[in-house]
């Protein structure tokens, strides 16, 4: 009966450690959603972005950067062609506007160190806001850089101050949108900076462009307090279901464990309190034709092994359950028995 009892609180020990794992990762699965803002509507958002340049020389050589990527001679440079792309894709239909600045400038640090003493501004188009409706944006755009002018900027600025300078051009294409979708009933604004740079050095040059890329994400609906307000009642509850198994596991475990630690304790401490008085056994006492008699309390098989002057025999019937200390005195044996309580107890 007892046998049979454990197995049941093991299996329900068992049963009671995955419901409240389960509990758990689903906790942690609401929690988590809520706390990201996760829905189950979204758009996915492709962006691509390209800028490169062509260099026309002085005596009217075409190069075409895409193809032959090199260092140009400063001053045999005329002009550079520059054009840019830039692409939205959205996977469903999306309103939105949007619209561009190019912004032309002059830089210049103090030779060999990088205090900028010269910025400024040459070039800025007017921003044109344009309105679309769809899925795809496809923004392209031409501008010339009229390097020799800013060689002459930069020189002007060197003979007025008398200063060394490590100068470059710079011009900025920054991309504002502004988008709204029914897929997700959400409007977002964002921004796209795009770049090219050119160093205005005495021998030769190279245009700086950043690395052609596509990039990939998604935008979600924002939960509704009503959203937010069942993911938090789901947290609670599986919290509370999560706690409610775990302590009962602690009690079914304690349950499992309790008696044998009792039984446990008791043993060892009339073994180190008595063990002048104790022999060991190897074997099962024989009780074969004796008269046995169980005392309630160690301290009256004490006092028989002081009356009789004899040892106190120790013999663990069971590992870890039953163990039984004995006091032989003639035809008589006087008995004290240690065993894990009834678990009606």
């Amino acid at each position: 009966m007892k046998a049979n009892r454990k197995i049941l609180y093991t299996i329900l020990l068992v049963s009671l450690v995955i419901l409240a794992s389960v509990s758990s990762f689903f906790l942690y699965y609401f929690y988590k959603m809520r706390n990201d803002n996760l829905s189950f509507n979204k758009i996915d958002i492709q962006e691509s972005s390209t800028v490169s340049y062509n260099v026309l020389t002085n005596d009217s050589k075409f190069y075409d950067a895409s193809v032959n990527s090199k260092s140009y001679i400063t001053k045999e440079i005329k002009d550079i062609k520059t054009y840019f792309n830039y692409i939205l894709t959205f996977s469903s239909d999306v309103s939105i506007d949007y619209s561009y600045i190019i912004e032309g400038k002059i830089v210049g640090n103090s030779k060999g160190t990088e205090d900028k003493i010269l910025d400024k501004t040459i070039y800025k188009n007017v921003p044109t806001v344009k309105k679309y409706s769809g899925r795809i944006i496809n923004l392209t755009d031409t501008f010339d850089i009229d390097l020799p002018y800013y060689i002459g900027v930069q020189d002007e600025f060197i003979k007025q101050y008398g200063v060394e300078l490590d100068g470059y051009v710079e011009y900025d294409i920054t991309i504002t949108y502004a988008y709204s979708s029914n897929a997700i009933n959400k409007s977002k604004t964002d921004k796209k900076e795009l770049s090219i740079v050119i160093p205005i050095n005495d021998v030769s040059t190279k245009p700086i462009v950043p690395v052609s890329n596509i990039n990939t994400y998604s935008e979600y609906s924002d939960l509704t307090e009503k959203d937010k307000s069942t993911y938090l009642a789901i947290c609670l509850e599986l919290l509370g279901s999560t706690v409610l198994f775990v302590l009962t596991a602690i009690l079914v475990l304690r349950r499992l464990f309790r008696n044998a630690s009792i039984y446990r304790r008791e043993l060892q401490e009339l073994l180190k309190k008595y063990k002048n008085y104790i022999v060991k056994l190897k074997n099962m006492p024989d009780f074969d034709d004796i008269d046995v008699l169980f005392v309630d309390e160690f301290e009256d098989l004490y006092d028989a092994c002081m009356v009789t002057n004899k040892p106190i025999n120790y013999y663990e019937v069971v590992k870890d359950k039953v163990a039984i200390f004995v006091v032989f005195s003639d035809f008589k044996a006087y008995v004290y028995k240690v065993n894990i309580r009834n678990e009606e107890e």
